[in-house]
């Protein structure tokens, strides 16, 4: 069985990279939001029933996704671009194309390894500015003048273990982008 989870459930911290074994949020106390809070109960659940029934369970902790027919990044990066000018902080936020998260699931179920590990499918450590960037390198269109806020601060995730283990691949923004806006009739 595979749990699609999210790298919500941990503590985020500025100041350190987040890995498999990073704090999680509580989930006694519901922090985190809905969607956090929600993720790290049904996370908790899937391995609860996991060990009760006996069964093979691999969780994959993806970050902040992007693809074609994604209902929530995707509109809202269509929409700013129409802008003529558009300020985008340098925050560094891990985002990964929606095709790398389904090549991380296959990758986990053809691999014993894999079986009752939880795995990071985050996004490389760059910033929403360098998404914007990619996006403009990939678009046919007309483009908003870009402005970067210098924001030194940032969440960092680290995916080594599922790079390893289930030949989790983090394509280019660039690679990822062409796919997502060729599939959206965008570019």
């Amino acid at each position: 069985v595979v749990h699609i989870s999210t790298f919500g459930v941990y503590r985020f911290n500025i100041f350190s990279e987040i890995n498999e074994f990073s704090p999680q949020l509580d989930t006694d106390e519901k922090e985190g939001g809905a969607y956090r809070s929600t993720k790290t109960l049904s996370e908790k659940l899937a391995w609860s029933l996991a060990t009760e029934l006996g069964l093979e369970l691999t969780t994959i902790r993806p970050s902040a996704v992007y693809g074609a027919r994604d209902k929530n990044l995707m509109p809202y990066i269509y929409r700013a671009v129409k802008l003529p000018v558009l300020t985008v902080p340098t925050i560094s936020f891990p985002i990964v194309y929606a095709g790398d998260i389904a090549r991380a699931v296959r990758g986990s179920l053809d691999n014993e390894a894999a079986i009752n590990q939880a795995y990071n499918t985050t996004g490389d450590n760059f910033t929403i500015y360098d998404f914007l960037k990619a996006y403009k390198t990939v678009s046919n269109k007309a483009w908003p003048i870009l402005i970067p806020i210098p924001v030194p601060l940032g969440v960092r995730a680290s995916h080594e273990r599922a790079t390893r283990d289930i030949g989790f691949i983090n394509r280019s923004f660039e690679e990822g982008l062409r796919e997502t806006l060729a599939e959206d009739g965008v570019a």
